[in-house]
């Protein structure tokens, strides 16, 4: 049987992501010299809401260190420490420990006990080392902290919901967190508990009231960050006693309570301006909601909805007959079914959309850490991260990407004193840049570094013989060898770069998503990729192509142009086409009737060939067809989950007719024409 509570961790674990990612980004944007005690806040409740939801699920040893963390931000929100780089650094270190303990529990990931030592020590130092005496900043009372009521003695009136239990929440765990901020005194209303023959076990019909003496003044906001985890799922209110004669108050309310369990206690009747203060600091509702859906839920959608997209070309064929009047209705109902078809598959694939911002966001972080480790400075700019597309694609970009920062940082921007010798400023630029382009996303990386050394480069080539050393190569043509199978110019192996593995890497893994990488680089001012890719893997931009009687899809991304060549510039061999000049070069052809071993079934009479001359990896080649159809989007299926995997096709659709279509693998087919 499954455990019920499983729902409620994995939404726990979500929720504890985007704590965590929320807390690296304050880190990341924050300013020594300006802090904000806002900032300072959010980030004391992020860790303060994991730690509340990693108690309530058990998880003991997350609990623990979040707490170990928690004290040091509780430290500097109340003045005892300021927050200096030191401060920064060591919360950074606890970030990538609390990732650890959380992935530790949801993926069974082994515990790193070595990193998690030494910061746990790191945190005791900083700790123990509190500027004791510091006032609050912006304070000029000790009871007054950024104009909130500060005492010693509290009243909490704690109502949960009826239904608080079936979200995994225990109301006295809560309580017993009180005791760290001083001795409680509880009194529990039972009034509302019905008799036990009517007793739903899992409805909680009790409330509290509960009294707070602290040795040290605390505010109505360090009372909130206690309950934080379920202010949604109770009424909390809170009173302070220190100037209404705090011991007689709380005394005939526990009087009250105890003599007359029927009467419900209500802590704020006395004091109007408290119970307005309360509401008025009630945090405001989010306006914008969102629900979490299983991948598989919206992968099985757009499948539907794929069908329904084939469904209503089919029917589109009825168009043409306007020869008969009797349909005419039918026509008017089809236009609007196309365009609802339309809509509803623009809304569906926006479902899948992310931000291209779930991937950048990594890359400050891992920036901060790598000019650390080198003694580099670096500035990151990030452009366009609202720009969407496919969540399949973010998966598998990140890879690339994180391959092309690192080396920028390790390759491209140079030393703070190398730069400035050479007239640039001390710190350099890494830039991402993501934007749209005619139905596709461009993803740009790029620095203001040192560049490719042509000659290097070439030198390194000759050496791993992976070029002949009398061979004439452009400029261009000798920076894109280090996209080569174990190219690298790093004179030294280090733990970032230089075994030369990532490159080739980089570019498979671009052209596999059906994209395309470009490189520009000038030397001494720096170099920047250029990542071509589809928005989405489930709908292709393509044009039809007829070969003899069966028709295919060429993707548009790969097309430069259709072309009429004339037999007598075709240069051949024996009876096979080889090669045609386009645009005074020389390139390849392949004829798609001879490479699909297709029946001669259209006169070969004509005295010139359809070409289109498509690109792939920087290199043009033309295919040989008969016809061209139409250019349309089409829904991808996989010919491996359904048939089997066939060399130089990357899937195939159903066209309007009913009939099936084939969609080329342009890089397969330039691969064919290398090994013949």
């Amino acid at each position: 049987m499954s455990d019920p509570m499983e729902r409620f961790k994995q939404v726990f674990f979500d929720e504890s992501a985007e704590a965590l990612s929320a807390i690296e980004q304050h880190l990341l944007d924050i300013d020594l010299t300006a802090i904000e005690p806002e900032v300072i806040n959010d980030i004391f409740r992020s860790a303060h809401s994991l730690k509340g939801g990693s108690a309530t699920f058990g998880m003991s040893r997350l609990a623990e260190f979040t707490h170990f963390m928690e004290t040091l931000l509780d430290m500097v929100r109340d003045g005892q420490r300021d927050f200096t780089q030191e401060v920064v650094d060591c919360l950074f270190e606890c970030l990538d420990c609390l990732r650890n303990l959380v992935n530790h529990y949801q993926f069974e990931e082994q515990v790193n006990g070595e990193l998690i030592a030494i910061v746990e020590k790191q945190l005791q130092e900083l700790i123990d080392g509190k500027q004791e005496g510091k006032p609050v900043e912006g304070s000029g009372d000790s009871n007054l902290n950024n104009g909130l009521v500060h005492g010693k003695h509290w009243e909490i009136h704690f109502s949960p919901d009826e239904e608080l239990l079936l979200s995994g929440n225990e109301p006295l765990r809560y309580i017993e967190e009180l005791l760290e901020l001083g001795s409680v005194n509880v009194v529990c209303d039972s009034s509302d508990v019905p008799p036990l023959n009517q007793l739903n076990p899992i409805h909680l019909k009790m409330k509290w009231l509960i009294t707070l003496d602290s040795e040290e003044a605390i505010s109505e906001e360090d009372l909130a960050e206690v309950f934080l985890w379920i202010e949604d799922e109770a009424t909390l209110e809170y009173r302070c006693l220190d100037q209404e004669a705090p011991q007689l108050v709380s005394s005939a309310l526990a009087e009250t309570t105890k003599s007359a369990p029927d009467v419900k206690v209500d802590t704020v009747s006395s004091d109007v301006d408290n119970a307005e203060t309360s509401k008025a600091k009630a945090p405001a509702k989010r306006t914008g909601q969102s629900i979490r859906v299983e991948l598989s839920k919206i992968d099985s959608l757009i499948n539907l909805l794929g069908e329904l997209v084939i469904t209503q070309s089919m029917l589109s064929t009825f168009n043409n007959m306007v020869q008969f009047p009797e349909l005419r209705r039918l026509q008017e109902g089809l236009g609007q079914l196309e365009r609802h078809t339309r809509d509803l598959q623009d809304g569906v694939m926006q479902i899948r959309m992310l931000p291209i911002d779930f991937c950048f966001s990594r890359f400050p972080r891992m920036v901060r850490d790598l000019c650390k480790q080198l003694g580099k400075k670096i500035d990151v700019v990030i452009e366009g991260e609202n720009t969407e597309v496919d969540k399949t694609v973010i998966e598998e970009l990140t890879d690339p990407l994180v391959h092309l920062v690192r080396n920028s940082i390790d390759h491209g921007i140079e030393m703070p004193d190398e730069r400035e010798a050479l007239g640039k400023p001390r710190v350099g630029t890494l830039k991402l840049v993501a934007y749209h382009q005619v139905g596709n996303i461009v993803i740009e990386i790029s620095d203001d570094g040192k560049g490719l050394a042509v000659d290097k480069i070439r030198a390194k080539a000759v050496e791993r013989g992976l070029i002949d050393a009398n061979a004439k190569l452009a400029p261009q043509a000798c920076k894109e060898l280090i996209f080569a199978a174990g190219f690298s110019t790093a004179d030294a192996v280090t733990d970032l770069s230089g075994r030369g593995v990532g490159m080739d890497v980089v570019k498979r893994n671009i052209q596999s998503l059906g994209g395309q990488i470009d490189l520009h680089s000038e030397e001494n001012e720096g170099t920047t990729f250029s990542i071509k890719l589809p928005l989405t893997l489930s709908i292709l931009d393509g044009q039809l192509i007829k070969v003899m009687d069966e028709t295919y899809v060429v993707p548009m991304l790969a097309i430069i142009e259709s072309i009429k060549v004339k037999r007598v510039d075709i240069n051949k061999i024996g009876e096979h086409d080889i090669s045609f000049k386009w645009r005074s070069q020389f390139i390849p052809l392949l004829n798609l009737a001879e490479t699909f071993s297709l029946p001669e079934t259209k006169p070969d009479s004509e005295d010139s060939l359809l070409v289109v001359v498509v690109e792939h990896d920087n290199q043009q080649f033309g295919l040989v067809v008969n016809e061209l159809a139409n250019h349309q989007q089409v829904v991808v299926k996989s010919l491996e989950a359904n048939y089997i995997k066939v060399d130089e096709l990357s899937g195939a659709t159903i066209l309007g007719d009913g009939s099936v279509a084939l969609i080329l693998d342009v890089g397969a087919l330039m691969s064919r024409l290398k090994v013949h």
